[in-house]
Protein backbone atom coordinates (compact mmCIF):
# COMPACT_ATOMS: atom_id res chain seq x y z
CA UNK A 1 0.00 0.00 0.00
CA UNK A 2 2.88 2.81 0.74
CA UNK A 3 4.37 1.70 -2.69
CA UNK A 4 1.34 2.60 -4.37
CA UNK A 5 0.46 5.96 -2.74
CA UNK A 6 4.10 6.87 -3.23
CA UNK A 7 3.60 6.19 -7.08
CA UNK A 8 0.30 8.33 -7.50
CA UNK A 9 1.43 10.91 -4.54
CA UNK A 10 1.51 13.53 -7.79
CA UNK A 11 -0.68 11.73 -10.90
CA UNK A 12 -3.96 12.64 -8.69
CA UNK A 13 -7.02 15.05 -9.64
CA UNK A 14 -6.12 18.56 -8.09
CA UNK A 15 -8.18 21.01 -6.57
CA UNK A 16 -7.33 24.62 -7.00
CA UNK A 17 -7.50 27.24 -3.98
CA UNK A 18 -7.12 30.42 -4.50
CA UNK A 19 -6.00 30.94 -0.69
CA UNK A 20 -2.55 30.72 -1.59
CA UNK A 21 0.36 33.16 -0.60
CA UNK A 22 2.59 34.24 -3.53
CA UNK A 23 5.71 35.48 -2.24
CA UNK A 24 8.63 37.04 -4.92
CA UNK A 25 12.47 36.70 -4.10
CA UNK A 26 14.16 39.91 -3.04
CA UNK A 27 16.25 39.84 -6.17
CA UNK A 28 13.54 39.66 -8.87
CA UNK A 29 12.28 42.37 -10.41
CA UNK A 30 8.28 41.62 -11.69
CA UNK A 31 5.02 43.87 -11.30
CA UNK A 32 1.71 43.20 -9.62
CA UNK A 33 -0.16 42.64 -12.93
CA UNK A 34 2.51 40.66 -14.22
CA UNK A 35 2.09 37.98 -11.17
CA UNK A 36 -1.62 38.03 -11.43
CA UNK A 37 -1.64 37.38 -14.77
CA UNK A 38 1.25 35.05 -14.03
CA UNK A 39 -0.89 32.70 -11.71
CA UNK A 40 -3.77 32.16 -13.65
CA UNK A 41 -1.23 30.87 -16.74
CA UNK A 42 0.73 28.30 -13.62
CA UNK A 43 -2.60 27.23 -12.85
CA UNK A 44 -4.17 26.13 -16.24
CA UNK A 45 -0.41 24.42 -16.93
CA UNK A 46 0.07 22.62 -13.67
CA UNK A 47 -3.36 21.05 -14.52
CA UNK A 48 -2.38 20.05 -18.02
CA UNK A 49 0.71 18.54 -16.47
CA UNK A 50 -1.75 16.64 -14.05
CA UNK A 51 -3.84 15.82 -15.77
CA UNK A 52 -1.18 14.03 -18.01
CA UNK A 53 0.47 12.32 -15.10
CA UNK A 54 -2.95 10.53 -14.74
CA UNK A 55 -3.93 9.66 -17.08
CA UNK A 56 -0.47 7.87 -17.94
CA UNK A 57 -0.82 6.26 -14.13
CA UNK A 58 -3.81 4.92 -14.06
CA UNK A 59 -2.61 2.83 -17.35
CA UNK A 60 0.48 2.01 -15.61
CA UNK A 61 -1.86 0.28 -13.00
CA UNK A 62 -3.97 -1.67 -15.34
CA UNK A 63 -1.09 -3.36 -17.17
CA UNK A 64 0.46 -4.02 -14.15
CA UNK A 65 -3.34 -5.98 -13.22
CA UNK A 66 -3.39 -7.41 -16.43
CA UNK A 67 -0.05 -8.80 -16.06
CA UNK A 68 -0.98 -10.58 -12.56
CA UNK A 69 -3.68 -12.96 -12.11
CA UNK A 70 -3.63 -12.36 -8.26
CA UNK A 71 -6.45 -11.06 -6.07
CA UNK A 72 -4.33 -8.62 -4.18
CA UNK A 73 -2.93 -6.94 -7.50
CA UNK A 74 -7.08 -6.91 -8.48
CA UNK A 75 -8.09 -5.23 -5.37
CA UNK A 76 -4.76 -2.83 -5.59
CA UNK A 77 -5.78 -1.60 -8.86
CA UNK A 78 -9.37 -0.38 -8.23
CA UNK A 79 -7.79 1.04 -5.01
CA UNK A 80 -5.05 2.86 -6.68
CA UNK A 81 -6.62 3.98 -9.37
CA UNK A 82 -9.41 5.63 -6.42
CA UNK A 83 -6.93 6.91 -4.52
CA UNK A 84 -5.55 8.95 -7.79
CA UNK A 85 -9.58 10.34 -8.56
CA UNK A 86 -9.94 11.73 -4.81
CA UNK A 87 -6.38 12.66 -3.65
CA UNK A 88 -6.97 16.33 -3.43
CA UNK A 89 -4.29 18.90 -4.24
CA UNK A 90 -3.99 22.41 -3.14
CA UNK A 91 -1.22 25.31 -3.84
CA UNK A 92 -0.47 26.63 -0.67
CA UNK A 93 2.76 29.13 -2.10
CA UNK A 94 3.87 30.84 -5.59
CA UNK A 95 7.48 31.71 -4.86
CA UNK A 96 8.98 33.49 -7.44
CA UNK A 97 12.31 32.50 -7.93
CA UNK A 98 12.57 34.40 -11.24
CA UNK A 99 10.75 36.07 -13.56
CA UNK A 100 9.78 33.25 -15.48
CA UNK A 101 10.89 29.86 -12.56
CA UNK A 102 8.21 29.46 -9.80
CA UNK A 103 8.02 27.12 -6.70
CA UNK A 104 4.75 25.86 -5.92
CA UNK A 105 4.49 24.63 -2.35
CA UNK A 106 1.33 21.89 -2.37
CA UNK A 107 -1.19 20.19 0.28
CA UNK A 108 -1.57 16.80 -0.59
CA UNK A 109 -5.15 15.28 1.12
CA UNK A 110 -4.84 11.27 0.84
CA UNK A 111 -7.92 9.20 1.21
CA UNK A 112 -6.75 6.29 3.83
CA UNK A 113 -7.81 3.01 4.74
CA UNK A 114 -7.28 1.26 7.59
CA UNK A 115 -8.53 -0.47 10.52
CA UNK A 116 -10.17 3.01 11.62
CA UNK A 117 -12.67 2.49 8.38
CA UNK A 118 -11.90 -0.96 6.39
CA UNK A 119 -12.68 -4.27 7.57
CA UNK A 120 -12.24 -7.39 6.23
CA UNK A 121 -15.28 -8.93 8.30
CA UNK A 122 -17.45 -6.57 6.88
CA UNK A 123 -16.06 -6.86 3.46
CA UNK A 124 -16.98 -10.68 2.82
CA UNK A 125 -20.09 -10.10 4.37
CA UNK A 126 -20.79 -7.47 1.66
CA UNK A 127 -19.29 -9.21 -0.95
CA UNK A 128 -21.17 -12.93 -0.02
CA UNK A 129 -24.15 -10.68 -0.14
CA UNK A 130 -23.90 -9.56 -3.40
CA UNK A 131 -21.73 -12.61 -4.99
CA UNK A 132 -25.24 -14.76 -4.11
CA UNK A 133 -27.16 -11.42 -6.15
CA UNK A 134 -25.39 -11.59 -8.98
CA UNK A 135 -23.86 -15.36 -9.66
CA UNK A 136 -27.16 -17.09 -7.65
CA UNK A 137 -24.38 -19.29 -5.69
CA UNK A 138 -23.35 -18.94 -2.39
CA UNK A 139 -19.89 -17.88 -2.10
CA UNK A 140 -18.64 -21.12 -0.24
CA UNK A 141 -18.80 -22.51 -3.62
CA UNK A 142 -15.28 -21.39 -4.72
CA UNK A 143 -13.98 -23.56 -1.55
CA UNK A 144 -16.29 -26.49 -2.16
CA UNK A 145 -15.67 -26.63 -5.88
CA UNK A 146 -12.59 -28.86 -7.27
CA UNK A 147 -10.63 -26.15 -8.98
CA UNK A 148 -10.74 -27.72 -12.29
CA UNK A 149 -14.64 -27.36 -12.06
CA UNK A 150 -15.05 -23.34 -10.79
CA UNK A 151 -16.35 -21.23 -13.73
CA UNK A 152 -13.88 -18.20 -14.56
CA UNK A 153 -17.05 -15.81 -13.87
CA UNK A 154 -16.90 -16.71 -10.39
CA UNK A 155 -13.82 -15.97 -9.78
CA UNK A 156 -13.87 -12.38 -11.91
CA UNK A 157 -17.02 -11.45 -10.21
CA UNK A 158 -15.21 -12.37 -6.73
CA UNK A 159 -12.79 -10.04 -7.77
CA UNK A 160 -15.08 -6.81 -9.14
CA UNK A 161 -16.53 -7.33 -5.86
CA UNK A 162 -13.64 -6.81 -3.82
CA UNK A 163 -12.63 -4.08 -5.80
CA UNK A 164 -15.58 -2.14 -5.82
CA UNK A 165 -15.91 -2.63 -2.10
CA UNK A 166 -12.60 -0.84 -1.74
CA UNK A 167 -13.27 1.48 -3.84
CA UNK A 168 -16.61 2.65 -2.03
CA UNK A 169 -14.33 2.85 1.05
CA UNK A 170 -12.05 5.10 -0.20
CA UNK A 171 -14.92 7.20 -2.21
CA UNK A 172 -16.68 7.85 1.57
CA UNK A 173 -13.29 7.83 4.32
CA UNK A 174 -13.58 10.70 6.39
CA UNK A 175 -9.96 9.76 7.15
CA UNK A 176 -6.93 11.55 5.38
CA UNK A 177 -3.37 11.71 5.70
CA UNK A 178 -1.87 14.95 4.25
CA UNK A 179 1.75 15.46 3.21
CA UNK A 180 3.47 18.30 1.51
CA UNK A 181 5.60 19.03 -1.98
CA UNK A 182 7.02 21.28 -3.94
CA UNK A 183 7.39 21.18 -7.55
CA UNK A 184 9.16 23.94 -9.71
CA UNK A 185 7.43 25.33 -13.28
CA UNK A 186 9.38 27.41 -15.89
CA UNK A 187 7.90 29.67 -18.48
CA UNK A 188 9.23 29.60 -21.95
CA UNK A 189 7.87 31.53 -25.13
CA UNK A 190 4.96 32.92 -22.48
CA UNK A 191 3.75 29.50 -21.70
CA UNK A 192 4.20 27.96 -17.95
CA UNK A 193 5.44 24.09 -18.25
CA UNK A 194 6.50 21.57 -15.49
CA UNK A 195 10.17 22.29 -14.57
CA UNK A 196 10.76 19.74 -12.23
CA UNK A 197 10.33 18.11 -8.79
CA UNK A 198 11.66 20.12 -5.74
CA UNK A 199 10.69 18.25 -2.90
CA UNK A 200 8.43 15.23 -2.35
Amino acid sequence: MKKILVLFLLTASFGFSANYKVEVKPNVKIQKEEIEKNNAGIEKAFEKFVEKQKAESIREAELTTQSSQRLGMALTDGMAKQLVYDTQYSIKKIEYISSDIVNLDLEIKIPELDSRNFSEDEMMRVVSKRFKEKTGKPIEILKTTPEKNIKPEWVSTLFQLMSDFTIEKVKTTKIFTYQNATISLKKVNKEWTFHRIVKQ
